[in-house]
């Protein structure tokens, strides 16, 4: 029923709107051309094991943790290797940096839109989101570890 969704404003940069609906079921992303944007690329848990012990962190692929900082102090990055970069600092970060302010603000330089990009959060919903916004903005590869913190550390 239409008057269960509501929308909302995600990222609003002039060239490139993000809005997303949902109601209890299901969310979905739309650019401003109306498209549905989250195509649900998910990575599991024993995928991100498989490349921490056989890839090299920030050079084969980057887990960013889209938590904010003060998360992280009850439930900790599911590796040292991860970055923390809050979903709300996702646009700005990635879109308005530029490779030396990235580098400096985060710690890591800043990924090319051919890197593969592991979003996660603590339950998987803000970790879709940045993967929408990244994709949205040009990176081809980000993906959603949909499982989480949540299933990191209790599973």
């Amino acid at each position: 029923m239409l008057k269960h969704f509501r929308c909302y404003n995600l990222f609003l940069h002039k060239k490139n709107p993000l809005l997303f609906s949902h109601n209890k079921q299901s969310m979905l992303f739309y650019s401003t051309k109306n498209t549905i944007l989250s195509s649900q690329q998910i990575i599991s848990k024993e995928q991100i094991k498989e490349l921490l012990n056989n890839k090299i962190a920030d050079k084969d692929f980057i887990l960013i943790d889209v938590r904010e900082p003060t998360e992280l102090n009850i439930l900790p990055k599911i590796d040292e290797s991860a970055h923390n970069i809050p979903l709300n600092d996702i646009g700005p970060a990635f879109l308005t940096l530029d490779d030396k302010r990235f580098k400096s603000q985060y710690g890591f330089d800043k990924p090319n839109i051919e890197q593969q990009i592991i979003c996660y959060c603590k339950v998987g919903v803000r970790s879709q989101r940045a993967c929408d916004i990244l994709k949205e903005i040009g990176y081809k590869n980000a993906l959603n570890y949909k499982g989480s913190a949540n299933e990191w550390h209790y599973n």
